[in-house]
């Protein structure tokens, strides 16, 4: 029994160890190749087609501009909110400007002067919500007030006064523009001033809203491309400014067939689109009802002529691909590094227009290395088939991060053809920044050189500081500029000023309190306050001529006769040394009886306002010789 036992006893259990360490090595030959296998697959791309590397890309770089732009979009509105949603007071002033003419004449440096101690400012007081703004326009020279222009806007009344020429404030009514209109005797008069909120409301969408109704079209695409359109070159150098980088160079080709297949499939799917259509035509509608409501007249459009006009579009895609309008087809190179991010796109096709096959190539690339992280191409390469050619390429290079950095701008435009003069243009910037959350700085040097019918060079440099605390930011900016060898005639050899600007958020609006003796209202004037408001505003406008009288003379600005000694409508001889045979041939009888009937036609309150005004110009001194 023991010989038995120990000879065939153990035999089941010898049997089960095998079938174990047999299904361990299975399992362990599954989890070396498909854990391999899977890390190749999703590190190296081992076993995916082509077709798949390049949509995983497309849908990386996607989401990334997706994630900026979202980014982007929360600073703007974190900017903007306050602004739209609370009242705020800015001031702008410009001043210091100097300006370097080649031409020295007296009258030039009259000009120049006057332009040296101006100085010009606009306060601004604006609460959207409520609709109440407030701004007031102050000119001065030496210090010394010149020209001053004040508006006002509320739900109700919308004034204007300039002091030099009319003390009064003199408003309209905004809930009575049809007054105005028949006052004025036009029809162009808007009801209503539009404000960014009132165009926001009309045409905003949710970004969740519109990714939804895009969805679809990022498939239709991914689904009509075909890996027999692919091709890859694994060791690829993506090669541009002075950077060689190792990338997979992925070729889409784009046959006619694909083409047309394509816009087909586009054109068939925007038709039958109802999501799409309503987005849009619910905007376009809103934004012509806002129009026709503020008063300017716009073609309201309906719901079966915005569709008739979408199908429209659809068939019209459709049949310009099958015209071969886009010519030979076309394709596209992509460059693409191990994970997944696009360094460069290339398009390359051809267009028809007017008979001619035109070949277009379009760039866009971005990279980074150790000197500069941020790398940013934009090039455009037009070539007619008669041979002119236009090009055009932006690179922007920078180290910024959070607390500022360096960077240069590039831009070049070169046009070229074999029946007219070559134009090119070139622009440099230098930028340095520096910030932190409370102050900002910088410093942008530019130098611009055009050749051709664009000859010349312009330089300038602009300096720029702000500085924010509590709800206030502070900002003094200089700039300069100077012209050289410029083509097109111009005396103007350099420009500078300064600009220094303040805003404040949360300050109360002042309006102006308006009273029968400080405002009119222009849209409900009688024949007498007509004639008075027209009298004065003669007398005020006379009155800073007169004030003003030697200034606007060195500016060569012709007084019209109006003033005693003045040049006498801009001829050059003043009223008591005109020439003895200088007539203006007038019948003097016909006038005087013209003048008697016109009179006779006033009423007895306009014959009396024109006699107050007639009063009121010979108390200032003004009355004609």
């Amino acid at each position: 029994m023991a010989t038995f036992d120990n000879q065939f006893g153990q035999g089941p259990t010898r049997k089960k160890n095998r079938l174990i360490w047999l299904i361990a090595a299975v399992i362990l030959v599954v989890v070396l190749v498909g854990g391999g296998g899977i890390v190749a697959y999703a590190q190296f791309d081992v076993f995916k087609s082509t077709k798949l590397i390049y949509l995983q890309s497309e849908i990386k770089q996607t989401t990334g501009a997706q994630q900026a732009l979202s980014k982007a979009l929360d600073i703007y509105s974190k900017e903007m909110e306050p602004m739209l949603n609370k009242p705020v007071h800015s001031l702008l002033e410009i001043s210091d400007l100097t300006l370097d003419m080649a031409s020295s004449d007296a009258k030039t440096k009259a000009i120049l002067d006057f332009i040296k101690k101006s100085k010009l400012s606009v306060d601004a007081q604006q609460d959207n919500s409520a609709q109440k703004q407030v701004y007031n326009i102050k000119w001065t020279l030496d210090n010394a007030a010149f020209l001053d222009v004040e508006t006002a806007i509320d739900p109700e009344r919308l004034a204007i006064r300039i002091p030099a020429f009319y003390d009064k404030y003199a408003y309209v009514n905004v809930k009575d523009m049809e007054s105005l209109r028949k006052e004025l005797n036009s029809s162009n008069i808007p009801k209503k001033i539009l404000t960014y909120n009132d165009v926001m409301a009309a045409v905003s969408i949710k970004k969740e809203e519109l990714e939804k109704a895009l969805l679809p079209y990022a498939k239709l695409y991914a689904d009509n491309l075909q890996e027999s359109q692919f091709q890859i070159v694994k060791d690829g150098l993506m090669n541009e400014e002075n950077a060689n980088i190792k990338s997979r160079e992925i070729t889409i080709t784009f046959s006619q067939e694909d083409v047309k297949r394509m816009a087909n499939s586009l054109s068939d799917k925007l038709a039958a689109d109802t999501v799409l259509q309503d987005i849009i035509f619910t905007r376009a509608k809103n934004m012509a009802q806002l129009l026709n409501d503020s008063g300017y007249p716009t073609e309201a459009i309906t719901q079966e002529k915005f569709t008739k006009s979408w199908k429209d579009f659809a068939d019209k895609m459709k049949k310009s691909s099958e015209k071969g309008d886009l010519g030979d087809g076309g394709k596209m190179i992509v460059y693409i590094n191990n994970d997944h991010d696009i360094l460069e796109r290339k398009l390359m096709f051809h267009v028809k227009e007017n008979g001619k096959n035109n070949e277009v190539v379009l760039k866009a690339a971005s990279w980074e290395d150790k000197e500069f992280p941020q790398h940013l191409l934009l090039a455009a390469n037009v070539k007619e088939e008669q041979g002119a050619t236009t090009e055009l390429k932006l690179l922007n290079t920078s180290n910024l991060d959070a607390k500022g950095g360096k960077g240069k701008l590039t831009l070049n435009v070169n046009e070229t053809g074999s029946k007219s003069t070559a134009t090119a243009g070139t622009l440099l910037v230098d930028y340095d920044l520096s910030q932190t959350d409370q102050k900002q700085s910088g410093t942008y040097t530019f130098k611009l050189t055009g050749s051709g019918e664009a000859e010349g060079t312009m330089e300038g440099k602009v300096t720029g500081s702000s500085e924010k605390k509590g709800n206030a930011t502070d900002a003094n900016y200089d700039i300069s500029l100077t012209f050289k060898d410029v083509k097109v005639e111009s005396d103007l050899k350099a420009l500078a000023f300064k600009l220094h600007s303040k805003q404040e958020i949360g300050v109360e609006v002042k309006l102006p309190a308006y009273t029968k003796d400080n405002a009119l209202d222009v849209t409900h004037m009688t024949d007498q306050d007509r004639m008075q408001f027209t009298m004065d505003l003669m007398a005020g406008a006379q009155k800073f001529m007169e004030t003003h009288k030697d200034l606007l003379q060195n500016l060569g600005i012709p007084l019209g006769g109006m003033l005693p000694g003045a040049d006498y409508y801009g001829y050059g001889y003043e009223d008591e040394e005109l020439p003895s045979d200088w007539d203006l041939n007038l019948d003097t009888d016909s006038l005087q009886s013209e003048l008697a009937d016109s009179l006779q036609d006033l009423t007895p309150e306009q014959q009396e306002a024109l006699l107050e005004a007639l009063k009121m110009m010979e108390k200032q001194g003004l009355k004609a010789k």
